[in-house]
């Protein structure tokens, strides 16, 4: 997980229609507040306004079609969700706890709370779970101060997961009480997303290695020993190891699957 670094400049959907139906669901609150706290009347969240073509699309491209909590780019095998950090119909402080309503309704339309996630981290693991470090100061409808929040896990987008999470290979590990949450609520230390890290960090460690061959450098003899290792003639390899610099002068870059992993292993490559 690494910070997300989003734009100042939301979708149109949001700032017409989904300002809108913000307005309108402080009202209908506002009209019957007793009914919302105890569930008997919902919300109507719109997903065709939060989760339209337009906003997903530019979350993708802000995100590099990566998932803000995993990083795995999963665009070519599977869909994503347009997640609210902000549960938008209701929360949890325990997973364990029963879901307490009403949700972070005025916010379900707000780009600052919008992210694209992939379907396990958030329909799996997060859903609706949201703990703050004192449950008293939570906001519970939109005349409260959401500024005294305090979350007990990390923010995308406005916190430096770095600070919370390490990786210990293709491990995730808490770095404090926020990290552990974290971790835990996103699911980023389930063991499926561990070997497909593996996996990743064994393809970054053989281009780094490849990326290191320079032919122009070295004894016929010594050259002749590597391209039978590597079964390649001098062409072949020349290309080979090319590509490999390339690959690895973007692999701890924010734009690359993982990055988070593969700046702890690698931490003197360019971010």
């Amino acid at each position: 997980m690494i910070r997300i670094e989003k734009s100042d400049n939301p979708p149109e959907k949001l700032v017409n229609k989904g300002a809108m139906e913000r307005d309108a669901n402080k009202a209908l609150y506002d009209a019957d507040p007793g009914a919302y706290k105890t569930g008997t009347k919902k919300f109507d969240i719109k997903s065709s306004i939060y989760g339209h073509k337009t906003v997903k699309s530019q979350l993708m491209d802000e995100q590099f079609e990566k998932c803000c909590f995993c990083e795995a780019d999963f665009t070519a095998n599977g869909y994503g969700d347009v997640e609210h950090f902000r549960p938008k119909k209701g929360y949890q402080q325990k997973k364990s706890d029963r879901l307490k309503r009403p949700g972070y309704y005025w916010k379900a339309y707000d780009w600052d709370n919008l992210f694209f996630s992939c379907q396990i981290c958030n329909g799996r693991h997060k859903k609706n779970y949201f703990p703050l470090i004192y449950n008293s100061k939570r906001a519970t409808c939109h005349h409260d101060d959401i500024q005294e929040e305090q979350p007990f896990i990390v923010h995308p987008s406005l916190d430096d997961p770095n600070q919370h999470i390490g990786f210990r290979e293709e491990v995730p590990y808490p770095k404090d009480e926020k990290g552990r949450k974290s971790i835990s609520a996103f699911g980023l230390g389930r063991e499926k997303l561990n070997d497909i890290r593996r996996e990743y960090l064994y393809h970054v460690k053989l281009n780094y290695i490849y990326a290191k061959l320079d032919f122009d450098a070295i004894s016929s003899g010594t050259k002749d020993e590597i391209l039978s290792m590597l079964e390649m003639n001098e062409h072949e390899a020349r290309i080979l190891a090319d590509k490999a610099r390339q690959f690895i002068a973007n692999a701890a870059k924010r734009t690359a699957p993982f990055a988070a992993a593969v700046r702890a292993k690698y931490p003197g490559l360019p971010k």
